[in-house]
C-alpha cells in the first residue's frame, strides 16, 4: 500500500505540475514549430525570389549585349524595384551602367553606380561601383568627386585599385608628387598580395612617367 500511496503522490504531483506548466510548454512547442516552419517558408520564398531575379538578370545581360537600351533600363529598373535585396540587383545595375556608357550616357551610368553604392548588400559590389564611378567622374574632369568616390568604403581587396585610381585623378590635376605617392601606395598594396603582375607593370609605367618625386 505504501508503494501505491507513493505512486499516487507522484501522479498527483505530475498532474499539478502539468496544470501549472503544461499549457506554457505546449504553447512553446507550437511557437517553436511555427518558427521552424516560418524559417523554412522564408528560405523557400527567398530562393524563389532569387530564382526570379536570376531570370531577369539573364534577360538584362542579353539586352545589354544586343544594345537594346530601352530594355536594359526597364530590366534594371525591375531588379532595383522588385529584387533590391538580391545580388542580382547590384549586378544588374553594374551591367546597365556599362551599357549606358557604351551608349554615351555617362549620367545614366553614374546613376546606376550611385544606386549600387547606396544599396548593394555586398561591399565588393559597392567597391566596384565606386571605382567605376570614379572613372566616369574623372572623364568628366570632376576631380574632387572622383577622388571622394574611392577615398572611403574600399575593402582590402580593392585598396590597390583605389590607390591607382587616386593616382590617375591626381595626375590629371597636375599634382605629380601626390599622384606618385598614390601609385607607390598601390604598388605596396599589390606587393602584399604578390599577384596582378600585369596591373603592377601598368602602375609602374605611370609612376615612372611622373619622374622622381
Amino acid at each position: 500500500m505504501a508503494y501505491d500511496h507513493q505512486e499516487q503522490e507522484q501522479l498527483e504531483a505530475l498532474k499539478a505540475w502539468f496544470q501549472t506548466w503544461g499549457k506554457a510548454i505546449a504553447a512553446g512547442a507550437v511557437v517553436v514549430a511555427a518558427a521552424f516552419g516560418g524559417w523554412q517558408g522564408w528560405q523557400a520564398w527567398q530562393q524563389k525570389k532569387a530564382n526570379a531575379a536570376a531570370l531577369v538578370y539573364d534577360e538584362l545581360q542579353q539586352a545589354a549585349q544586343a544594345a537594346k537600351a530601352d530594355d536594359v533600363k526597364r530590366l534594371a529598373g525591375t531588379l532595383a524595384a522588385d529584387y533590391k535585396g538580391t545580388a542580382y540587383a547590384a549586378m544588374g545595375a553594374l551591367v546597365a551602367a556599362k551599357a549606358e556608357l557604351a551608349g554615351g550616357d555617362a549620367k545614366g551610368a553614374q546613376a546606376h553606380y550611385e544606386w549600387v553604392i547606396a544599396n548593394a548588400k555586398l561591399e565588393e559590389f559597392a567597391a566596384m561601383a565606386r571605382l567605376r564611378l570614379s572613372g566616369v567622374l574623372l572623364d568628366q574632369k570632376d576631380y574632387d568627386a572622383a577622388l571622394k568616390a574611392v577615398s572611403t568604403g574600399m575593402p582590402a581587396a580593392f585598396e590597390a585599385l583605389a590607390a591607382d585610381r587616386r593616382g590617375d585623378v591626381l595626375a590629371a590635376q597636375g599634382n605629380k608628387a601626390e599622384a606618385r605617392k598614390a601609385y607607390v601606395e598601390a604598388l605596396d598594396k599589390l606587393a602584399v598580395k604578390r599577384e596582378n603582375q600585369g596591373l603592377r607593370q601598368i602602375i609602374e609605367i605611370k609612376r615612372d612617367a611622373l619622374g622622381e618625386g
